[in-house]
């Protein structure tokens, strides 16, 4: 059965898998909590166990799920809720919805590290993704996002540092781990060494012992170069 939550335990995802996904969804619940129009949360328990966790953040749905969820009520429920799914491709192909979009989830474990690394301003974070991103960020709204990764930031959920010609963002952090959401480089710095350097020292300041990234064929190449390592297909996927 799916039920919507409004308060959250951690212990209650602590059978659903590991991953990128599942510190999305826990770092927006720990930092937002339900009660906004555009953030959305959903268990779904079956024999006494959770199954699947399901958020709906401005619009599109995030899943982790294990592999005994029933995938029946799933399938119904993602069509009545959004358009669009994010979520492993081993969960994609049980559901039987077909990717559109494919991209790599990579990790990294890390000692913990104890380095009081300030966080730069939000304008330079923005100003230095826009101009070196390479097409791999989109942000459609400079005063939304301004507005979310300022409340991140307050809230602990969200960590980022610049070095003078690299920037790099982990938009969800929750307990041990972290999602990168964003590295970027200075155009006229490119492949030398910047945007390695700024990602090691996003990884001392995290303050976890686990670092996700979401990475596209073009960028998963430079994770793997920094240490990452492959750890999941990821699909985005029409419902």
């Amino acid at each position: 059965m799916i039920t919507y939550i409004e308060t959250l335990n951690p212990e209650d995802f602590a059978n659903l898998p590991n991953g990128s996904m599942k510190t999305r969804i826990l770092a927006l619940f720990s930092g937002y909590g339900a009660g906004f129009d555009f953030l959305d949360f959903w268990l779904q328990k079956e024999t006494d166990k959770i199954t699947a966790a399901i958020c709906r953040f401005e619009g599109a749905a995030w899943l982790v799920a294990t592999e005994d969820a029933n995938w029946e009520e799933l399938s119904a429920f993602l069509k009545v809720i959004s358009p669009e799914v994010f979520l492993e491709f081993e969960t994609a192909k049980r559901l039987g919805i077909t990717p559109q979009e494919k991209f790599f989830e990579v990790k990294k474990e890390t000692l913990v590290q104890d380095n009081n690394i300030p966080t730069p301003p939000i304008m330079q974070i923005y100003d230095m993704l826009m101009s070196g991103a390479d097409g791999d960020i989109e942000i459609t709204n400079k005063n939304e996002w301004y507005a979310d990764i300022s409340y991140r930031f307050r809230h602990g959920m969200a960590k980022a540092v610049a070095t003078e010609k690299a920037v790099a963002l982990a938009g969800f952090v929750f307990g041990d781990s972290a999602v990168v959401t964003g590295v970027a480089t200075e155009p006229n710095s490119k492949h030398r060494g910047e945007g390695k350097a700024v990602l090691d020292l996003l990884c001392k300041a995290l303050h976890t012992s686990t670092i996700y990234a979401e990475a596209t064929d073009r960028a998963i190449g430079f994770y793997l170069k920094c240490g990452f390592l492959q750890s999941a297909t990821l699909v985005r996927c029409k419902t």
